[in-house]
This record gives structure tokens, C-alpha cells and sequence, in this order.
């Protein structure tokens, strides 16, 4: 499969091939490793070394990965370039939660978004959307089951700060600010 996937991209070239979550499958070689996992990574890596061939065309090979630290040492030579790309900015996290909160009644003051945006620092865009999308559900789950049927949207209440610190108390950031700060090192 993966024989083919470079060879439609010779044949359509200029062309990217994009591999989200690429650790999944190039992590770092080991040796109670399956055969067929060993068969993918040398047919992925010998496919690479092909890219960088007159004879391939243009193509552009991007990998995406939050665990840059798994990736196979062999792989990561293939890749020309590593490039970090971090979690959002204060201004960015704003902009994600006024976005997201476009169409939903709410009562936020100017002082609970600035609240909600620093207490979301350290965490990755997936997982802005992720709580706020949570944190939307609350006004339901607080209705009981009988209440759920008769109840209309207007009826519901309003989202509140409350509902952000639930969510954000349950959840932690995927990478601590440490954690943040090595992946920024090691690239």
C-alpha cells in the first residue's frame, strides 16, 4: 500500500504525501518488533531515499507527529527538516474560543474569556477545541433525564465560566511546560 501511495504520487507529480501521527508508524526499531511492522518501516524508508531521486518527480513528504522523541533514527535522517510547531498563543486561544462560541448563549465576561484563555496555556489546539466543545455539554448534563425531552434550546442555561474550570480541572494539558520546552530543544 504504501508501494502505491508513492508511486501515485510520481505519477500526479508535483505532489505531497501528508502522514498525520507518523510515530505510529515509524517508531524506533526494537527487538521484539512484529515482522510486518519491519517490513513497513524498511519499505517506508527505502521509498524515502527514492523521493530525493531524479527519477521520483517532485514530491514532498510531510510527517506530522506529537512524539518526535519515538520516531526511528533512520526515518528522522529521511526528513529534511523538522520544524516545531506549538501549542497556541494567548491571542490565538482567544480567537479559538470566541470562534467556537459563535451561535451558543453564554454569559462570559471580558475578565472569565481572559481566564478561560490562561488557563488553557500549555494545552495543543485539538485539545482547546476538545474542552470547549466539553465544556458546551455541561448546561445538558446538569438536566435530568425526564426534564432532557421537554425541555427547548431557549430553555437551557447559559454557559458560564464554571463550566470551562469543570472541564479544565479534569483535564491536564497532553505535554507539561517541561516537556513543552525539551521538544523545543531537541529541534
Amino acid at each position: 500500500m504504501i508501494r502505491r501511495v508513492f508511486a501515485a504520487a510520481e505519477q500526479v507529480a508535483p505532489s505531497i504525501i501528508f502522514i498525520d501521527e507518523i510515530d505510529s508508524m515509524l517508531t524506533a526499531r526494537s527487538e521484539n518488533e512484529n515482522e510486518a511492522s519491519r517490513r513497513l518501516k524498511t519499505e517506508f524508508l527505502v521509498l524515502m531515499d527514492g523521493v530525493n531521486s531524479p527519477k521520483s518527480g517532485e514530491i514532498l513528504v510531510i510527517g506530522a507527529t506529537n512524539l518526535p522523541k519515538e520516531l526511528d533514527s533512520a526515518a528522522k535522517r529521511r526528513f529534511s527538516k523538522m520544524i516545531y510547531i506549538g501549542n497556541p498563543e494567548s491571542e490565538a486561544r482567544r480567537e479559538m474560543l470566541l470562534r467556537n462560541l459563535k451561535g451558543i448563549d453564554y454569559e462570559l465576561s471580558t475578565a472569565d474569556i481572559n481566564k478561560i484563555v490562561d488557563k488553557m496555556d500549555c494545552y495543543s489546539a485539538c485539545e482547546i477545541r476538545s474542552i470547549i466543545a466539553e465544556a458546551c455539554m455541561m448546561p445538558l448534563r446538569e438536566l435530568k433525564q425526564s426534564e432532557f425531552q421537554k425541555i427547548s434550546a431557549e430553555q437551557l442555561r447559559k454557559l458560564k465560566l464554571k463550566d470551562f474550570l469543570a472541564v479544565l480541572a479534569e483535564r491536564k494539558p497532553i505535554l507539561s511546560k517541561e516537556e513543552l520546552a525539551k521538544y523545543k530543544d531537541k529541534i
